[in-house]
């Protein structure tokens, strides 16, 4: 049997989004250790952290958006939440 592969924007888009936010947790928050790490090992364990929160990715109809429009919604989300967690 034949698989297929079905990306859609919203899904690439809903990765970007969550993999903006955990690769930002793993170059601002020091956690023990992750200094002496090398940047590609950072790198993969913030897109392996990302696929493992598959199931929690934000559903994105993504009909009609654009660069622009991706780009203001992750500022948003990324900011909105730091700032509902008093972080900013």
């Amino acid at each position: 049997m034949p698989a297929s592969l079905h990306l859609t924007n919203g899904l690439l888009f809903a990765f970007l989004l969550v993999l903006a936010r955990v690769a930002g947790v793993f170059a601002l928050v020091p956690l023990p250790g992750m200094r002496a790490a090398p940047e590609p090992a950072r790198a993969a364990l913030a897109v392996g952290v990302t696929l493992a929160l598959f199931a929690r990715w934000p559903s994105i109809e993504a009909t009609g958006f654009g660069p622009g429009h991706l780009a203001a919604s992750l500022f948003i989300w990324v900011f909105s939440s730091g700032y509902r967690h008093g972080r900013f």
